[in-house]
């Protein structure tokens, strides 16, 4: 079995800083039995899954629009070097 301890003062992930609210959610989720925590990890992971596929669901409906529209005439594509280097600009 792994030890995935880790120390309280190091932060979880780069940019993340923990509230009073988490760490009292987190202080209770300690409380719990290790079932109970496992189930709780699932429904968590479950709803963060659910939130991805809908927004795949939406990507999925405006790439359909995008092409669509493409196909009826009423917009124009772009070369995909055109289109990389405009996102290179927007990155500098």
């Amino acid at each position: 079995m792994h030890n995935i301890t880790r120390n309280p003062d190091e932060p979880l992930e780069k940019g993340f800083e923990m509230n009073d609210k988490l760490e009292k959610l987190i202080e209770e989720v300690k409380k719990l039995t290790p079932d109970e925590r496992i189930k709780l990890i699932k429904e968590i992971f479950y709803s963060i899954d659910n939130e991805r596929s809908q927004i795949d669901d939406a990507w999925a409906a405006e790439a359909e629009s995008r092409l669509d529209a493409y196909e009826a005439g009423l917009i124009e594509g772009m070369p995909v070097d055109k289109v990389f280097e405009e996102i290179e600009k927007k990155d500098e």
